[in-house]
């Protein structure tokens, strides 16, 4: 679900460029019974994305480490850039954080916890690495720590320059592309262009990850009698999970047929809060 839901994503981001990327319009629908497939452009270049990242990882974890770790290190890099220049050269205010008298009610804070909670999902998938890790009772703490860290810190980084950019009440009515909106606040449109482009990038770096380490579970769970026995295969040259890579492809693929991005993100965040609590 969050592999689809950032896939969608990108592909709206990308609709700034080529706007028949992100176009919502349908093609063709096929109706289920329960559920209504739905291509769209927007959903082909989200199912693009999907299958190209997860032949790579399927390439083995040379390729996919590398494309890895060039996304994550540039989507940190950029992250930081924009909120390093958007505090010291951005037209924002500080005036946005003054608290209006307006009571929020507790079941609105909790709808509101379920994107928060999508945001911080994958903190724990580290451990699912660990058998393809060098030195995992050393380094898996360490990724946890450190990646748990990193997160808390860039995500009130970037949600504070929101409101240094915007007033709450904007906020609220901003759509997916919150960053376009903030850019476009404090530094003008000009601006905006290119954080749209490194958002593509960001959005990648994220699917990425996913794609690499959801199958190890899968994987495991056959490993271990759990999940269907064809998950646990290997591929013979590349030495990764390449069934259940190739399934949960599939999978994400079918959900970008099967909902927008709203939809998306609020039932797999959901799900995310969950499995958390339990």
């Amino acid at each position: 679900g969050a592999i689809a839901a950032s896939a969608v994503g990108l592909a709206n981001y990308l609709g700034r460029f080529v706007p028949v990327a992100g176009d919502t319009r349908p093609l063709f629908q096929l109706p289920l019974g329960l559920v209504t497939l739905t291509v769209s452009p927007q959903a082909v270049v989200a199912l693009i994305t999907i299958a190209a990242l997860s032949v790579i990882h399927i390439l083995g974890l040379g390729p996919g480490r590398l494309v890895q770790n060039v996304l994550a290190g540039l989507k940190v890099m950029l992250l930081v850039t924009f909120v390093a220049l958007g505090f010291t050269l951005g037209h924002g205010t500080a005036g946005n954080f003054a608290v209006s008298g307006d009571t929020v009610a507790p079941s609105s804070w909790l709808v509101a916890l379920i994107p928060v909670m999508f945001s911080y999902a994958g903190w724990n998938a580290a451990t699912y690495l660990a058998e393809e890790t060098r030195s995992p009772e050393r380094n898996v703490p360490l990724a946890l720590g450190i990646g748990t860290v990193a997160v808390i810190v860039v995500y009130l980084l970037l949600n504070t320059l929101y409101v240094y950019a915007l007033p709450v009440t904007e906020l609220a009515v901003v759509d997916v592309r919150v960053i376009d909106v903030a850019a476009d606040r404090l530094f003008g449109p000009t601006v905006a262009s290119p954080l749209a482009a490194a958002s593509v990038i960001m959005i990648a770096a994220s699917i990425s990850a996913m794609v690499l380490a959801g199958p190890r579970v899968y994987y495991a769970m056959a490993q271990a009698g759990q999940f269907f026995r064809v998950a646990a295969k290997v591929h013979p040259r590349y030495r990764t999970p390449v069934v259940a890579i190739v399934a949960q492809s599939a999978w994400a693929s079918l959900l970008v047929l099967s909902g927008t991005f709203d939809q998306l993100v609020e039932y797999t965040g959901f799900a995310v809060v969950l499995f958390s609590g339990v």
